[in-house]
């Protein structure tokens, strides 16, 4: 069965990725910046061709570039 448009897997494993991040950079980061990264990390990984581990390859991807971004807004 397919899926129609907004509707989500319960077990995706990037929602759930996403999910701790934005937790984790609570107070830190606005979560729709953790969100756009973690979308953009899996874009930019799907476009190079992982499809294996994709969820892992995201997660230490956005993880790298959200601490940067918080070293960067406690140094501004």
């Amino acid at each position: 069965m397919s899926r129609s448009v907004g509707e989500h897997r319960r077990d995706d494993p990037i929602r759930e990725v996403s999910g701790r991040l934005v937790a984790e950079y609570r107070g830190a980061l606005p979560p729709g910046t953790v969100l756009r990264c973690v979308a953009r990390c899996r874009y930019q990984l799907r476009q190079a061709g992982i499809r294996a581990g994709l969820d892992h390859a995201v997660e230490a991807m956005a993880r790298h570039r959200l601490r940067e971004l918080r070293q960067i807004r406690a140094a501004g």
